[in-house]
């Protein structure tokens, strides 16, 4: 993902909802997310269109937990950013996201062999893989 060519003097005077607003219109998706999602849907035997519809079918809902928990692992994508690219609103990729980590060790093995698959697509295509660090906690 490139760096935003945002001046940092422009949330002076503005309110939460217009800076979440303004950094989500400049966002550029690069194809990173695409990429993830075809991984993802190759590997849970789902079609695109499939992930992109209102089915609740379980192995269509596990894709959408894979990707999102891929995606969270990859980059820093907003909720309602990543929401728009899923046509799902931002609280449920917020349970996506929570679930994911909290499933069985059967769709543990299966997140990690859709992560690597990605990784090494991302690599393939000219994407450079960084995984997101955590601050250090305390001071």
């Amino acid at each position: 993902m490139k760096p935003l060519n945002i001046c940092p003097y422009i949330y002076v005077g503005l309110n939460t909802s217009r800076k979440i607003q303004l950094l989500n219109n400049s966002a550029v998706d690069t194809g990173e997310m695409n990429i993830i999602l075809k991984t993802v849907c190759e590997y849970c035997n789902v079609t695109v269109a499939e992930f992109m519809s209102k089915c609740r079918n379980r192995a269509i809902t596990e894709a959408r937990f894979i990707f999102t928990g891929i995606i969270y692992e990859h980059y820093k994508y907003t909720l309602l950013y990543v929401g728009k690219f899923m046509n799902r609103h931002h609280s449920s990729v917020l349970y996506y996201k929570k679930t994911c980590k909290t499933i069985d060790k059967n769709f543990r093995h299966l997140f990690e062999e859709a992560l690597k698959a990605s990784e090494t697509n991302l690599n393939y295509h000219g994407f450079k893989y960084q995984k997101l660090q955590k601050a250090p906690s305390g001071a």
